[in-house]
């Protein structure tokens, strides 16, 4: 602050004008930005009032989107459930294959066709519904209303796993399509009330590809989740007691856990120690998945080799003597699904463990 004096014998300050730069009272008399910036410009203002702007789109806004999704889910459930109540009465005659084991079983006989039968013989396919179904008549329950019940329950979380797996590569809208496309599928209906264990498996083997997924991360440095690919595997174990097949669902996650860790390795080559390190992190998942299902399969399988003395189930040995054409049941499959594997080719151009892994299961079951 200067103290200046005038010739008439009055004195005033004057503030210099790096100190006013320095003033609290800046903020008042000058801009915040130097009026010689270059890119300093006047604030802009517009003539629309708020009223005159456009909108956003409603139909494009995340809770529209969700509160859609959410729409069309409850709509799935509920035509699949009038559906289910509709077909309850249907029973198919493989369904009682699986109760005379099931009876045999809760009578103190063992697994077996006939009492005292030896060697016995593995006519039925699913060891879990036999299980199930012995429980069932221990406890006094009619096995077949608890099959019903049980694959109608899967086949409603199957929906739930379905829009979740969707759900990670596309919309909320658009994940719906996969549920409501399935439900609609008349088969899907009667087999869920048949008797038979198609929606049961169906669903451990979204679980255990929901798992999957759930187990990748793209970063290097833990590129797998362990205690998932142990659940996935669990389930993969749960779905080979279910159906002889469900070991190849096992086999198709193997086999792109596998790629995926080919690639790593390929991919740290410029670090230092990145290829060892990819490995190792490799080689833990792999273990982590396998230990998983081989322990317990592996016990079950011993004692299944045991009891019947066969490597597979007598129904596999019958049909794999079929003299008609082999490809009857391929051909229907791609009836309904040819649009969906060209879509599926566009989707696997760039490589992703997860998409392949459902890809190799639709080659493998082929």
């Amino acid at each position: 602050m200067l103290r200046v004096s005038s010739t008439n014998g009055l004195s005033f300050s004057r503030t210099p004008p790096d100190a006013l730069l320095r003033s609290p009272l800046r903020s008042r008399y000058l801009p915040t930005t130097p009026h010689h910036a270059k890119d300093a410009r006047p604030p802009v203002t517009t003539a629309l009032s708020t009223a005159e702007r456009p909108a956003p789109d409603v139909l494009a806004r995340p809770a529209f989107l969700r509160a859609a999704a959410f729409a069309i889910l409850l709509a799935v459930v509920l035509r699949t459930v009038y559906l289910l109540h509709a077909a309850w009465a249907f029973d198919t005659d493989d369904a009682f294959i699986t109760l005379r084991y099931a009876r045999h079983l809760a009578e103190g006989h063992g697994i077996v066709w006939n009492v005292g039968e030896n060697p016995p013989v593995e006519g039925y396919s699913n060891f879990t519904f036999v299980v199930l179904g012995a429980a069932a008549l221990r406890a006094g329950l009619d096995p077949m209303l608890v099959f019903k019940l049980l694959c109608s329950l899967a086949l409603l979380v199957s929906v739930g796993l379905m829009y979740g797996l969707a759900r990670r590569w596309t919309g909320p809208v658009g994940a719906t399509l996969p549920p409501l496309l399935f439900t609609a599928y008349a088969g899907t209906i009667w087999w869920t009330v048949s008797g038979l264990e198609t929606a049961f498996y169906l669903m451990l083997a979204l679980g255990a590809a929901a798992a999957f997924v759930r187990a990748y991360r793209a970063d290097d440095a833990a590129p797998w989740s362990l205690p998932w690919l142990a659940g996935a595997g669990v389930l993969v174990f749960l779905a080979g007691l279910t159906r002889p097949e469900g070991p190849l669902l096992g086999m198709a996650l193997g086999a792109a856990l596998v790629a995926d860790v080919v690639r790593r390795v390929f991919r740290a080559r410029a670090v230092p120690g990145g290829p060892s390190r990819a490995l190792r992190h490799g080689l833990r998942a792999a273990v982590a998945l396998a230990l998983a299902f081989a322990v317990p399969y592996g016990l079950y399988f011993g004692w299944r080799l045991g009891h019947f003395g066969r490597l597979l189930p007598n129904t596999v040995y019958c049909k794999t003597g079929y003299d008609g054409d082999p490809f009857t049941l391929l051909r229907a499959f791609l009836t309904w699904t040819w649009p969906f594997a060209l879509l599926a080719v566009f989707a696997l151009r760039r490589f992703d463990p997860r998409l392949w892994a459902a890809a190799l299961v639709v080659v493998l079951y082929g």
